[in-house]
């Protein structure tokens, strides 16, 4: 498709209402972060208030932030169903719900539970998937910088969260802090109304539902339910061993992440500090955590660097600091030190969840991707910090915690390490545009390519021999202009009738065996697709 197309269809692509978009997601991040980060505030305010033991009030704080990730999956299909907007408005609805419901629960432990740690947390859990989404729609070539911007806004949040909350309950107390978050969390839903579908988002779900559509009809009806769930959530990803891995290793990591960020301030307290000097330490961590999400998130934009190798080494560089975090805690200083640093590092690593995706399985599938790594990581947000109150409750201590923190962290760095094994190395052919297809009997109606009888297109193999494509490899597509476009990944298929059958489902026309040794070979196939509905033409 000429290049004048592609901008009339992708008129908002790094312009326009892409930037109330990113201001949008930015926001959002802020509010997540702010409650996310105060978990750890909430946490001891809990702990005098009602007195239980340390296990089962961590276990609150666990599951508000752990529904953050488990809701994950929940939220890439209602988005892949509706939409980033309505997904984050519902998100916002049900958030406030939680927190003002915990303002008139708030005699009671077990109401708060489930009000705050259940409630609230799948209300921030619907919300913190759509603004990461969001930004692979409207954002390409500027996709660092947006990125950078938006996770940058958890990092705010993080850094005002500490003083804020603990703000909030000197003045209000616990119940009234309830009800201000409650009301912090309805702007969501105003947030949600700025997310309006992008042309991209549209056709992702246009193809969706005819896939849909297809399993109803070609599918038994005791199967249709599950040909839908796979459609929507991409069950395929979950037989892509890098990736696999890569989630694996977010497991490990937030396992002790969590435990640093619901136990920090108690410990410091413990340490020494007092209560305001403690809550600072997550402003600290807030601060550095923006520097660090902005400077990951513009290292892995466009031809940036390898979100992999990133993610390998924050993880250890992490491992280490915590591993050491016992020699040095005894001080104001020290925790103040290594707050700074933890948070740079673990600001860089929540940053990379959206490249990493990206890199892995593509635009179409981001949202799965993500769920699926926030699903995953969710389970290590819920067993972290009661195994670190347990611990305390039963005669260890916190620096016994954090070694095994350290040593988790260094574990995850050697799964990212692992997941590089089978990754597939991408090679960029140009995607198959109007000028390639040589059929004059071809038409294009509602954004749709419809050919009659046979069609023969031209692909440009960019590799230098075919010995390194295997035979499932990712490819890339080339825009119009020659740029490298990261809109999508699609499998290079190696026989004549799965690009046929690839065809035939609407897939992008990118699929070919490329067997040229010559870069300026033209590879010509003449495809009979007379079963063929249409083709999408981007």
């Amino acid at each position: 498709m000429n290049p004048k197309y592609n901008e009339e269809k992708n008129k908002d692509l790094d312009q326009g209402w892409a930037w109330v978009i990113m201001v949008a997601a930015c926001v959002a991040g802020i509010i997540n972060g702010l409650l996310i980060y105060g978990a750890g505030v909430v946490h001891v305010a809990l702990l005098q208030r009602f007195e239980e033991d340390n296990a089962y009030t961590a276990l609150i704080g666990s599951i508000f932030t752990s529904l953050l990730s488990l809701i994950g999956p929940l939220a890439s299909m209602l988005i892949n169903i509706y939409s980033c907007r309505m997904t984050m408005i519902v998100g916002g609805i049900v958030m406030f719900i939680g927190f003002v419901s915990s303002f008139f629960a708030s005699y009671n432990l077990n109401y708060i539970l489930i009000t705050y740690g259940i409630i609230s947390g799948t209300g921030l859990g619907l919300c913190a998937t759509p603004p990461l989404v969001i930004i692979g729609y409207f954002f390409h070539l500027k996709r660092g910088l947006a990125l950078a911007v938006v996770v940058s806004g958890a990092g705010f949040g993080m850094f005002i969260a500490g003083p804020f909350l603990q703000a909030l309950i000197n003045q209000y107390g616990l119940q009234g802090a309830f009800l201000v978050l409650g009301a912090i969390s309805s702007n969501q839903i105003v947030i949600g109304t700025l997310m309006r579908p992008s042309d991209l988002e549209n056709r992702h779900k246009t193809d969706l539902k005819r896939k849909r559509d297809m399993d109803r009809m070609t599918s038994k009806s005791n199967n249709t339910i599950f040909y839908t769930l796979k459609n929507l959530l991409h069950f395929d990803i979950l037989s892509d061993k890098s990736f696999m891995f890569c989630s694996l290793q977010y497991l490990l990591w937030s396992i002790p992440f969590s435990i640093l960020l619901l136990h920090l301030t108690n410990y410091a307290v413990l340490q020494g500090s007092s209560k305001e000097n403690a809550a600072l330490l997550i402003t600290y961590m807030g601060i550095s955590a923006i520097f660090g999400k902005i400077i990951t998130g513009l290292s892995v934009g466009h031809n940036g660097l390898d979100p992999v190798l990133l993610n390998f080494g924050f993880n250890g560089i992490s491992g280490l600091l915590t591993i050491l975090f016992p020699l040095y805690s005894g001080t104001f200083q020290g925790q103040t030190i290594f707050a700074l640093l933890f948070g740079f590092y673990s600001g860089g690593l929540t940053t990379m969840i959206n490249p990493l995706c990206m890199e892995l399985i593509g635009v179409s599938k981001v949202s799965s991707g993500i769920g699926t790594m926030y699903f995953i990581s969710g389970f290590g947000y819920i067993i972290g910090p009661p195994i670190a109150g347990f611990v305390v409750d039963n005669g260890g201590t916190y620096e016994d915690s954090f070694i095994l923190c350290g040593i988790l962290f260094l574990l995850a760095a050697v799964f990212t390490l692992i997941s590089n094994n089978w990754r597939i190395p991408t090679k960029e052919i140009v995607a198959v545009s109007l000028e390639n297809l040589k059929d004059p009997s071809l038409s294009i109606r509602n954004d749709e390519l419809h050919p009659d009888g046979h069609i023969s297109m031209e692909i440009h193999p960019t590799c230098n021999s075919k010995d390194v494509i295997s035979e499932y490899s990712d490819v890339a597509e080339k825009n119009a202009d020659g740029s490298p476009n990261n809109q999508d990944r699609v499998n290079m298929k190696s026989s004549y009738e799965k690009f046929r059958h690839n065809l035939s489902y609407g897939y992008k026309a990118v699929d070919t065996l490329l067997n040229s040794s010559d870069n300026d070979h033209i590879l010509e196939q003449d495809l009979s697709i007379d079963e063929c509905t249409h083709i999408n033409v981007q």
